[in-house]
């Protein structure tokens, strides 16, 4: 994942922890990616775009076969 951290957040000493969930599909697609609490929108536009261009998962397997999965992963803003 390539977080960036955006520069008015900076800036502005905004710092913040940002959960994303998204789910992950039987063919292996990141669908349905949004913030799973609410604090900067600044901030949180960038962890929903950088989680959007995560590399593929595996999917979560149930009896043998492909199943649809829920992550939820936090992505941390800290200045130092």
């Amino acid at each position: 994942m390539n977080v960036r951290y955006p520069i008015s957040a900076q800036v502005n000493g905004l710092q913040a922890r940002c959960y994303i969930s998204f789910i992950v599909d039987t063919e292996v697609n990141i669908k349905e990616i949004y913030s799973a609490n609410q604090t900067y929108p600044i901030l949180i536009k960038e962890a929903v775009r950088a989680e959007s261009g995560m590399p593929q998962w595996k999917p979560g397997m149930q009896d043998g076969k492909p199943v649809k999965v829920s992550y939820t992963v936090p992505i941390n803003f800290v200045l130092q």
